[in-house]
């Protein structure tokens, strides 16, 4: 954590110089290689879709796959956001979303919506993140399964039996805490510009 710090006041420093130097062309390039690289208007629109938090989308995302739309895991799952088969084609059958076939899933767009879909499905079923995004990972009839047992306590996972599963959680929660206050930095350092040019500006958190 102490490293992530220091990576995040270095970032706020280099950004609020560069923007200061080069004006606003510098934070406009930095956005459309940022949405480029991380699929963010895939992710935007799944968000509009599904109202969950882009950052939060991002972060599964991330954990998943590390932005790797190609990827497949030795259990079969498919892409950015790791679906298995049955479950994409059981949530685009639940949500009329057109999935011709597996290879679809290898496609940025349809791939998170219905990760997307999925999560939020999840958040209904379990009413608390961090069971939502255990039963993403690890199934919902196992965190059914734990919730019955002495150890659960609902949104504290530390007792799942499934190790994969916790640290995925808690991989989860990390990122996006820090993707969190990544924005905020970015927020405030547009805020202070503003300032800086125009004497008005009102800081939000």
């Amino acid at each position: 954590m102490r490293f992530i710090r220091r990576l995040l006041l270095f970032s706020f420093i280099a950004l609020a110089v560069a923007i200061f130097l080069l004006g606003d062309r510098i934070g406009d390039i930095a956005e459309d290689e940022f949405s480029r690289r991380y699929f963010q208007k895939e992710i935007r629109a799944a968000a509009d879709s599904t109202a969950l938090d882009p950052l939060f989308i991002t972060s599964l995302v991330y954990v998943e796959s590390k932005f790797r739309p190609r990827a497949v895991s030795p259990q079969g799952a498919v892409g950015l956001m790791q679906l298995l088969p049955g479950t994409a084609r059981q949530v685009a059958r639940t949500h009329r979303v057109r999935l011709k076939d597996t290879d679809a899933l290898f496609d940025p767009r349809v791939n998170i919506l219905l990760g997307a879909l999925y999560m939020r499905t999840m958040l209904r079923d379990f009413r608390d993140t961090n069971l939502a995004v255990a039963a993403y990972n690890g199934g919902p009839r196992a965190v059914r399964i734990w919730l019955r047992s002495p150890a659960a306590r609902d949104s504290d996972v530390s007792g799942f039996d499934k190790g994969e599963t916790k640290r995925y959680v808690l991989a989860v929660d990390r990122t996006y805490a820090q993707l969190k206050m990544a924005r905020n930095i970015w927020r405030w350092t547009r805020e202070y510009i503003l300032w800086f040019e125009t004497g008005d500006v009102t800081f939000e958190i």
